[in-house]
């Protein structure tokens, strides 16, 4: 409700309030990640949930996928914002995924009605449900073109924290060319593979 355009509706199948009886941050990436970037959202994703937040994502895959495993394998709270609806799941291989986010007491939700088919203007909108619904974003890895350069737009939009993974120079790849735009661009607050892994880097 605190963003410029909120949804009429959201349809869900899960427990929504996991987004209101916590603090929720959303966890995004490029569907490409490297193999380190792939190792860090899953980390993420664990860390944030031992922490008792609920993890926000997008079920695509790559990072978001690794972020709900990481909420999972925690046995904490992960939300899935889809850009359809609810009939089926996108990609097909995360259906599975899906029912174990249902099972582990997170949910699957969006604003598009049953029957609703996937276009490409979807996901990019769906991105704005991931930042408005949390505290914080955070970034993990981003090439330039990814639709997750609009979700750290969406997050500075909202006027919600924005953390974004600072590579180490040897994992530096175009997978994360976005990451450097964002951080020279001055909004985002850089976060270290270091304080990812000891979850200091955002107090919930």
């Amino acid at each position: 409700l605190e963003i410029p355009d909120p949804p009429l509706i959201i349809y869900y199948y899960g427990n929504i309030s996991v987004l209101n009886s916590a603090p929720a941050v959303a966890v995004v990436g490029t569907r490409e990640p490297t193999d380190y970037g792939s190792e860090m959202a899953l980390t993420a994703g664990d860390v944030l949930a031992r922490a008792g937040v609920t993890v926000v994502s997008g079920l695509a895959r790559g990072c978001d996928t690794s972020a709900h495993q990481g909420a999972i394998s925690a046995r904490g709270k992960t939300v899935a914002f889809v850009a359809h609806g609810l009939q089926s799941i996108y990609p097909p291989e995360n259906s599975e995924l899906a029912t174990s986010i249902v099972e582990t007491g997170g949910c699957i939700a969006t604003e598009y009605p049953l029957g609703s088919k996937l276009h490409p203007a979807h996901f990019k909108r769906r991105n704005r449900l991931q930042t408005g619904t949390s505290i914080a974003t955070l970034v993990i890895e981003s090439d330039l073109k990814s639709g997750t350069m609009y979700t750290a737009g969406f997050a500075q939009l909202h006027k919600r924290k924005l953390f974004v993974l600072s590579h180490p120079e040897d994992k530096h790849s175009p997978s994360s060319e976005g990451n450097l735009r964002l951080l020279r661009e001055g909004y985002a607050l850089a976060v270290s593979e270091e304080e990812v892994l000891a979850g200091e880097w955002l107090e919930v």
